[in-house]
């Protein structure tokens, strides 16, 4: 019995690090039988708890004041030993007892599902009764310029709606637009149609109709769902209606030479950023359905005869095809075009003009994304210049020199007008073949070098790497499998040098593999090799 006792008692002195040196390190794992401190009324559950609590002034103290050897204060391995030997001890685990406290937690946990079932329901009846409060306010107001009070009515109401769904639950997103939420905005947003001229005022305040706009895009972001439901149901066509309705008061139709120069500045205010911001949340979160997925989402919120006729793919891919052939041929996109090339100068004093068109240049990449996405059907390769586009809106690109948007560029980052129309290419390629074919024009192909070498210049004197990345990937799409381009790519001897400078650090090829395809990407770089090495001949 002795010896049993002893082999307790040092294993206790080693579970505590009694002896340990200082690399000592006890152990996080929860004790299979947890312990107690009867002295302090604590409930140790590891061994770190346990040297912790040992050590720990209040333990010791209340040792001492506890106990005495012929009146002298006990020594620190004495209220150690006492502490293991007489007041730590282990928890005995009733059966009953635990299955009660299990039975107790699983009640609570129980009721917390219930409350937060209550709460949803209360907060899906909160924003079902703003719906119905909105829907109300529009009744009896089909003419004439709305009251102050039925407006502050209306604000209030879009108020409350906007800080519920600015939380992003797909629920409450969801639960709005079933209960008519979208349809409630397209009623009030449709006023805008109403409008003839610049100088026109809506029978609904501007401010208004700008918070119905921040509405619907709140309804929208991040919720596949309500961005699917927007295409399916055709709301979507209504949104391009208002933008082109829009721009066609501010953009007025012009000759091509001269196009751009006489656009109305207030294109920029909030409304039609506003509508800009809307459609490209929505086409960011458009994509084809997998081919596992089979009847899924897509389909539960297509139309009905999307159920009878063909996949889901095909449902979506005709629906993808209409839309842009519609923007196409409607003139939404050449309305663009003239508000890039109405930039002549830089923007950092203009920050409406800056959101307007980074949201244009958003809704642009939508239009290229999903271009790609219905047509890679028939070849997944972007260098396949025998691609096909039903849609028209490659030709649109190619005669609009990508809508402008290295115009856009140029003048921001040079600080100087162009006169030739000129653009971007999307952030995604999706036909190498034409975006390079237009760049790589006479005019535009020394513009598009200078936006480069402007940008590696800036990258050169501050530290941007991200930004560097994107100049380096635009610069490969730009020359790989173009001989035209890759010998107008000269550049300029200091740009040639910050570029082989930067491919010789991306030889690990980073995170640029998913975007370029890896024998094109030593093509382009044994192409700045070589050219590295003619700079290095010139140079006296």
């Amino acid at each position: 019995m002795e010896q049993i006792e002893q082999r307790k008692e040092k294993a206790a002195e080693l579970s505590s690090g009694r002896h340990a040196n200082t690399d000592y390190a006890p152990k996080l794992t929860p004790y299979e039988r947890k312990k107690h401190c009867s002295l302090c009324n604590v409930v140790i559950t590891s061994e770190v708890h346990l040297f912790s609590h040992t050590k720990g002034k209040g333990h010791q103290q209340a040792v001492r004041d506890g106990s005495s050897i012929q009146g002298r204060e006990l020594s620190d391995e004495e209220v150690e030993h006492l502490s293991l030997k007489k007041y730590i001890v282990d928890i005995v685990t009733d059966c009953s007892v635990a299955s009660e406290g299990q039975a107790k937690d699983g009640e609570e946990r129980q009721k917390a599902r219930k409350r937060a079932k209550k709460l949803r329901t209360r907060m899906n009846a909160r924003l079902q009764r703003l719906v119905k409060d909105l829907l109300k306010q529009l009744q009896g107001q089909e003419t004439g310029q709305w009251a102050n009070n039925k407006v502050s009515g209306l604000d209030r109401t879009l108020g409350e709606i906007s800080r519920i769904l600015e939380k992003q639950n797909n629920a409450d997103q969801v639960a709005f637009q079933v209960g008519g939420g979208l349809l409630a905005l397209e009623q009030i947003l449709q006023v805008i149609t109403a409008a003839s001229t610049p100088s026109a005022v809506p029978r609904i305040p501007l401010k208004s109709l700008c918070a119905a706009v921040h509405t619907y895009y709140l309804a929208c972001s991040r919720c596949p769902l309500n961005s699917a439901y927007v295409l399916f149901s055709n709301k979507i066509a209504l949104l391009m209606d208002l933008l082109h309705h829009q721009l066609t008061l501010y953009v007025p139709d012009e000759d091509k030479s001269i196009f751009g120069r006489s656009v109305n500045k207030q294109v920029f205010d909030g409304l039609t950023t506003g509508l800009l911001q809307t459609i490209s949340a929505v086409l960011g979160l458009l994509s084809p359905p997998l081919p596992e997925q089979g009847r899924g989402d897509v389909v539960r919120i297509c139309s009905p005869e999307t159920k009878t006729k063909g996949s889901a793919m095909d449902s979506f891919s005709t629906r993808v095809h209409d839309l842009l052939s519609y923007v196409v041929n409607m003139g939404l996109i050449d309305k663009l075009y003239g508000c890039f090339l109405s930039v002549q100068g830089p923007i950092d004093e203009s920050p409406r003009m800056s959101a307007f068109l980074q949201q244009a240049s958003a809704v642009l990449h939508g239009f290229c994304r999903l271009c790609f996405a219905v047509t890679a059907r028939s070849s997944s390769s972007i260098f396949d210049n025998k691609r096909q586009d039903p849609t028209g809106l490659t030709a649109l690109l190619q005669s609009t020199e990508l809508v402008g948007v290295v115009h856009t560029l140029y003048c921001i980052l040079l600080h100087s007008y162009l006169p030739d129309g000129s653009s971007q290419s999307p952030q995604e390629p999706y036909a190498a073949g034409v975006i390079q074919s237009v760049l790589g024009a006479e005019g535009l192909s020394l513009a598009y070098r200078h936006i480069i070498s402007s940008l590696l210049w800036y990258c050169s004197q501050h530290s941007s790497e991200e930004l560097l990345h994107e100049v380096i990937i635009c610069v490969g799409y730009f020359t790989v499998n173009h001989t035209d381009n890759q010998n107008t790519a000269t550049l300029r001897q200091e740009m040639s040098c910050v570029l082989m400078a930067t491919f010789i650090q991306l030889l690990d090829f980073c995170e640029l593999s998913n975007r370029f395809p890896r024998d094109q990407w030593d093509s382009a770089l044994q192409f700045f090799l070589r050219k590295q090495d003619q700079d290095q001949e010139q140079d006296p």
